[in-house]
């Protein structure tokens, strides 16, 4: 534990391997820990959120209460610098397959809603753990999200809250605005290099090899044997590796999205690098298809043939946990099908092939991402979302 703190405080922080969840025991300060060990709270975060939502409009240098960070720095902050794109994601209201656009100003991402105006935000990610905090400027409200998983993704559950809040009031528009372009600064050519990289490395799995290419999180995030295994499971589900074909894809200049192929299906490939000099890969994320007479796969398989089908209720056939409302499941569902008509499996973008799959969906007239998650132990549904894809 942290000097001063109590260990029955602190929450403990956990990943999930392929044997169930175990426990991640904390880091020392040092290289692997740059922001020093610090502990914190729900409670001390929103009190920074506050101070970064009551920057605006400029006032007196204690507006907002006190705050490490002066008022005109916190306005600077907030503002954007470098043009990050159009978001892809579902999350706040009004976000379509094409949302927002988005930046990054010092330290922080701005994102430009069309109803709501500026967004805030910054997410955290540790072994162990993951945060994310957001606040919008005109009604200066915030939400700060904690979990304690491995780079647990909080940032849907915050933009959700945010926007269930946002849309009981009648926030006033500072008209704060941005004029983004949608040109692309294309990827660092390191980022290349490391891409050709660790495609070799996953048909021809090299210990040495790894531990030059990657930084040191990544094999706390999961140990090189995991990881083999995980590549491993891929190529006995789709076959042996090669090229799909299909162009790589570039969020940032230090990101790649590629697709790996086989003679059975389709997987994505992420790598994230670090700012380092030279850089080296970070993150390192495979979508593991389920096996076809999984509980994923067989369920998988009743949702696109029910996608597929006329009927508009939801089958009993594909049982759902008792939270789940299958009437508005049903219609959200059959509302995407009839407009990207008759669909088949494309790609796996996402996954641990047991009890989550996220999948394009190639469609007649249009693509969708279904993401899946159930409980392989009982094959109850938990989650099905579906959201439009843009074609290029």
């Amino acid at each position: 534990a942290g000097p001063g703190q109590a260990p029955g405080g602190l929450a403990r922080g956990y990943r999930r391997a392929p044997g169930g969840w175990s426990e991640v025991p904390f880091e020392a300060c040092g290289a692997f820990a740059p922001m020093g060990g610090i502990f914190s709270c729900v409670q001390d975060l929103s009190r920074w959120v506050a101070g970064f939502a009551a920057a605006f409009p400029p006032a007196g240098s204690q507006a907002g209460g006190s705050h490490p960070v002066r008022r005109a720095s916190r306005r600077e902050m907030q503002l954007s610098q470098v043009a990050t794109g159009w978001d892809v994601a579902p999350g706040f209201p009004g976000y379509q397959a094409v949302g927002p656009p988005g930046a990054y100003g010092f330290g922080l991402f701005v994102t430009e809603h069309p109803a709501l105006g500026r967004i805030v935000s910054h997410s955290g990610g540790y072994p162990g753990f993951g945060s994310n905090m957001c606040w919008h400027l005109a009604s200066r409200t915030g939400v700060v999200a904690l979990g304690n998983s491995t780079y647990a993704a909080m940032a849907p559950l915050t933009a959700r809250l945010l926007g269930t809040v946002l849309r009981r009031t009648e926030p006033p528009s500072y008209g704060y605005g941005v004029a983004l372009s949608r040109e692309e600064s294309g990827p660092w050519p390191e980022t290349l290099t490391a891409r050709d990289a660790v495609d070799q490395l996953l048909r021809s799995w090299d210990d040495a090899t790894a531990e030059r290419l990657f930084s040191l999180n990544v094999a706390a995030d999961a140990p090189f044997p995991e990881r083999q295994r995980r590549i491993a499971l891929i190529r006995a589900r789709i076959g042996d590796f090669r090229s799909s074909g299909r162009p790589p894809e570039f969020d940032t200049p230090a990101h790649c999205r590629w697709w790996l192929a086989g003679d059975r299906g389709v997987v994505q490939v992420q790598i994230q690098l670090t700012p380092e000099r030279p850089p080296r890969v970070q993150s390192l994320t495979l979508a593991v298809p389920p096996a076809a007479d999984s509980p994923l796969g067989d369920t998988l398989d009743a949702v696109l043939a029910w996608l597929n089908g006329i009927d508009r209720d939801w089958p009993a056939s594909i049982p759902v946990v008792s939270t789940v409302d299958t009437g508005q499941l049903a219609r959200r569902l059959r509302m995407a099908a009839v407009w990207a008509g008759p669909c088949r499996v494309a790609a796996f973008r996402a996954g641990d092939g047991s009890a989550s799959a996220t999948v394009e969906l190639d469609g007649q007239h249009g693509a969708l991402i279904l993401t899946l998650v159930i409980d392989p132990g009982t094959r109850l549904l938990q989650l099905a979302d579906v959201t439009p894809e843009p074609r290029p």
